[in-house]
């Protein structure tokens, strides 16, 4: 094999690698956006669980206050 032929083939590879590398680059980008936005719903919906969490605590309060004063009143 020639040094012009192995230099061609190396570069070849080279030029192969370096689309490798670049498909990579945008995937990971891809990736990384995917994970961002996934966070941020992640977030949106840990809220809501709070807030529902928060909400049923309230009720439950209510309710168990409610039964305390039906309870007075039937004394």
């Amino acid at each position: 094999m020639s040094l012009r032929h192995q230099l061609d083939a190396s570069s070849e590879e080279l030029s192969e690698a370096g689309r490798g590398r670049e498909i990579a680059l945008r995937e990971n980008r891809r990736i990384q956006d995917d994970m961002a936005l996934m966070t941020r719903e992640n977030q949106v919906t840990v809220m809501s669980l709070v807030n529902f969490s928060t909400e049923l605590q309230d009720s439950t309060d209510l309710l168990v206050e409610f039964i305390q004063k039906v309870k007075r009143v039937k004394l």
